[in-house]
């Protein structure tokens, strides 16, 4: 017997076509990473004291990533899938800035070339390093192609991700260079001088050549074309007033030969030469007076292109302006004779070091030259060398004095870090305001490398490099927690994240 009720009804292809997109999806979702499915989910961490670099501070705040930036700060509402991260009582900053380091550099530029290259240096594997800066809050550094004197190359500025591809912002951010590095002799310090003054001087003669080279080119094109013309025009048959090309007409009567005709020998004229030649010249040929050919005289020739020189071509972008001159100098004497170089050339100088420049403070301010401080030498009751000008209030002197500065950890000799919050906090133990001297190492760095747009501030649109703080960053007590680079987590008490991995709820 039928029953319609047992009966299966067809599907229609519009349902048929429904079922079939429900099933693709669900295989998409069983066979989709789980890393790829972390990477959608936006990371907020939740009721912390938030710095934001800028001298702004937030109670009780949030910050939302989503992909490599900062979404949203202050208020946020944290979502179904967001992964949630319970900072109460800790504070988050922007990653620090460290605008002077040497870490993870490998080797040194050759002196007087100006052809190393920072970003070549940098062991991007050498975690154990990478880590000592990341544990101190430090996400970005400057690395400059150091030297011995004069010219070494161009600087970089890279971010500490662990083995990271695309560590690298900027691998022209300055060229470097030093005057008086090493303790040495006054009189050999003047030659350093002077070498480094012949450097810039050498350069600007080379731009000079090329710029000369490049207008005689044009005129030499403008010859060759106008020589060009001229013999297209020459070429061309003549033609009577009103009539067309000369061609034989078509009912023209055939032409009868003749007999040859015997020509006259001429007598050749004084010096063996035939009508309408030089003395001395071939039959045909015109000379001036000067006895030189004319086809000669009107060659066009083309003009040498001069050497071409790396070293040169690199400090061309100090002398146009287009890259700033980082000089490490450690003496006042040597400060005042970096600055008296930099205006006989107009550059724009950056004094890495500077190591005295309180003394000279005044002359700083007045060549509007920012600094970069480097750590004061391990103990203050007496050093030997360049270092006896060092001073531990160097930066509140500075800063009175209305000088433009900035921190830096140097020079290291065992590649780690100095603690640059240490450094602000003995800014604020000397009177500065905290915020201001945070600032120092967070929106001003970011301003003074030109990487204000991405760094610097915790800010919507801005790259989530974020520090996790136990405590306020420039207290004593004050620990690193966790740290993100582009919105992945790379460090967690004490240790480096080398993999993104899709990390429990935290509440």
């Amino acid at each position: 017997m039928n029953d319609s009720r047992f009966l299966r009804t067809p599907a229609t292809p519009r349902a048929a076509r429904d079922a079939r997109r429900r099933v693709a999806l669900a295989c998409i979702v069983a066979c989709w990473p789980a890393t790829c499915f972390a990477q959608l989910r936006p990371t907020i961490i939740q009721n912390a004291t938030i710095l934001v670099g800028d001298g702004t501070v937030i109670e009780k705040g949030s910050v939302s990533i989503k992909g490599d930036e900062v979404f949203q700060v202050g208020e946020v509402e944290a979502g179904m899938l967001a992964k949630k991260i319970n900072a109460e009582g800790r504070f988050v900053t922007p990653g620090l800035i460290d605008v002077w380091s040497t870490l993870g550099q490998a080797f040194d530029a050759p002196p007087g070339q100006a052809t190393g290259r920072a970003a070549d240096g940098f062991n991007r594997y050498d975690t154990d390093v990478i880590a000592t800066a990341l544990s101190g809050g430090v996400t970005t550094i400057y690395l400059p192609a150091r030297t011995a004197r004069e010219f070494g190359g161009v600087g970089a500025v890279v971010r500490l991700i662990p083995g990271g591809d695309e560590l690298v912002m900027n691998n022209q951010s300055a060229v470097c260079a030093a005057l008086g590095v090493r303790d040495e002799p006054p009189l050999t310090r003047v030659r350093a001088g002077r070498d480094f003054r012949k450097a810039l001087s050498d350069a600007k003669d080379y731009r000079e050549a090329k710029d000369t080279y490049q207008e005689e080119l044009k005129e030499y094109e403008k010859k060759l074309k106008e020589q060009a013309d001229k013999e297209k025009s020459a070429s061309k048959p003549a033609a009577g007033p009103g009539k067309g090309p000369a061609s034989k007409p078509a009912d023209s009567k055939p032409e009868t030969t003749s007999k040859p005709t015997k020509k006259k020998k001429k007598s050749p004229t004084p010096g063996g030469a035939g009508p309408g030649a030089g003395p001395g010249g071939p039959p045909g040929e015109k000379k001036d007076s000067a006895g030189e050919s004319k086809d000669k005289k009107d060659e066009v020739k083309k003009p040498a292109e001069p050497p071409r020189d790396p070293a040169k071509e690199t400090l061309i972008k100090v002398l146009d302006g287009d890259l700033p001159l980082r000089v490490e100098v450690h003496r006042p004497e040597d400060i005042l004779s970096v600055l008296a170089i930099a205006k006989e050339f107009n550059v724009r100088l950056i004094l890495e070091g500077a190591t005295g420049a309180h003394h000279v403070a005044d002359q700083i301010a007045k060549a509007e030259v920012p600094v970069v401080l480097g750590p004061p030498p391990p103990s203050m009751l007496y050093s030997s060398g360049s270092s006896r000008f060092a001073s531990p209030d160097a930066l509140s002197v500075l800063l009175k004095s209305k000088v433009k500065c900035y921190l830096g950890s140097g020079p290291s000799a065992d590649e780690a870090a100095p603690t640059l919050s240490l450094r602000a906090a003995r800014a604020v133990a000397d009177g500065l305001d905290a915020n201001l001297a945070l600032k120092l190492l967070t929106a001003d760095a970011a301003e003074f490398l030109k990487l204000s747009r991405k760094l610097g501030r915790v800010a919507p649109g801005l790259s989530a490099d974020l520090v996790v703080w136990s405590a306020h960053p420039l207290s004593p007590t004050a620990r690193v927690e966790r740290v993100f680079i582009a919105g992945s987590e790379v460090y967690r008490d004490g240790k480096l994240k080398l993999a993104a991995a899709d990390d429990e709820e935290e509440d």
